[in-house]
């Protein structure tokens, strides 16, 4: 059997709220990985916990370059992001760092998946070449593991109903994120086709666009570092309009990335 290649076409784009960014973005198109990690700001260290984890994830990778095979590939992305975690807890007093981490991969049915391992609200989402946008990841929040709410809540301008409305309110709240000792990132798998895209954003992006906003930001013919910039514009814009019930001023980042399959001839 010929073996699948893939490769990634991968940008990404930030825009800070102050003079420091507590955001950081890992690309590393050889190793098909990239991420985003949001430090935060509740911490005192929170910029330097978020490009902690970006640093040790994508040495791993350089050192290491992975797994052989499928499983082993899944293992040692659960391993570099919770051992980035590790690196957080033990050099510095004071920080923290949502993470969203995205690693393609070939699996054993000959196809392509994205494993993606996070903590905290940092998404991922996919765009598929039909225009379909799916949510890959779940936040680590307040409604727990309540995909219908937070699908609700991300397309909310104003909230419906009470307990829309507390929800709505405390979206920010994190239940778990990177640096915390002891603590397993999730997994996450989504099977992929050829020229799909993969969005990995910092909630700069996700609390101030709706998912539809989100949605209507991108397109399949678009060079990724394009559609990057689009989105953190947007995002940016809108934090600015006060009188808008999303906007939010903060850092913003968005990592997208197309993935191409190509069966080598035998």
């Amino acid at each position: 059997m010929a073996t699948l290649s893939l490769t990634l076409d991968v940008a990404g784009a930030s825009r800070a709220k102050a003079s420091v960014n507590e955001d950081a973005y890992l690309i590393d198109a050889t190793h098909l990985l990239f991420g985003v990690f949001d430090g935060l700001g509740a911490t005192s260290q929170a910029a330097e916990a978020a490009q902690l984890a970006a640093d040790s994830i994508a040495t791993a990778y350089r050192d290491h370059g992975g797994g052989e095979g499928y499983e082993a590939e899944r293992n040692f992305l659960v391993v570099a992001v919770q051992s980035a975690g590790a690196l957080i807890a033990a050099n510095l007093d004071d920080g923290l760092t949502t993470a969203s981490v995205v690693k393609v991969c070939a699996h054993d049915g000959g196809g392509a998946t994205a494993l993606i391992c996070n903590l905290g609200d940092s998404r991922v989402y996919q765009y598929t070449k039909a225009g379909d946008l799916r949510q890959c990841t779940l936040d680590d929040s307040v409604f727990g593991t309540d995909w219908d709410m937070q699908l609700r809540l991300s397309e909310a301008v104003v909230p419906s109903g009470v307990l829309e409305h507390v929800y709505f309110e405390q979206r920010h709240v994190l239940a778990r994120c990177l640096g915390e000792p002891g603590d397993r990132p999730h997994l996450w798998e989504a099977d992929i086709d050829d020229g799909d895209l993969l969005l990995a954003l910092t909630d700069g992006v996700t609390d101030n666009l709706t998912f539809s906003e989100v949605g209507s930001l991108i397109s399949d013919r678009d060079r990724p570092d394009r559609i990057a910039r689009r989105l953190v514009g947007a995002a940016h814009a809108r934090s600015l309009q006060d009188s808008h019930p999303r906007a939010k001023v903060d850092d913003i980042t968005a990592v997208v990335a197309r993935v191409r399959r190509v069966l080598p001839s035998s």
